[in-house]
């Protein structure tokens, strides 16, 4: 006989969030009928956690948020990656002078 799920709670126990600020549902609506298709916003709150908010009109609304995303975080870690490599050549340039 297999145990019920309420039989040990602390097995179901999911883990504690804080609760910190929270944008109110109306705002999130102004944003959503401003969007043509939906939106995706991060926010973090005063605990430092990363905080998800989003809305979809269609699967391919979703479908172009997620690749613009992606875009856009291949872009930043390139840039990344040009201001890290900019930086080795500065400090190999020093050594040579």
């Amino acid at each position: 006989m297999m145990p019920e799920e309420d039989e040990n709670p602390e097995l179901n126990k999911k883990p504690k969030q804080q609760s910190g600020f929270v944008i109110p549902d109306g705002i999130l609506h102004q944003i959503n009928e401003m969007s043509a298709g939906g939106f995706l916003l991060f926010t973090v709150n005063e605990f430092g956690e990363v905080v998800q908010y989003q809305t979809f009109d269609s699967p391919i609304h979703a479908g172009a948020l997620h690749r613009h995303i992606m875009l856009w975080s291949e872009a930043i870690a390139s840039i990344g990656v040009e201001a890290f490599i900019n930086d080795m050549k500065r400090g190999i340039r020093r050594k040579k002078k």
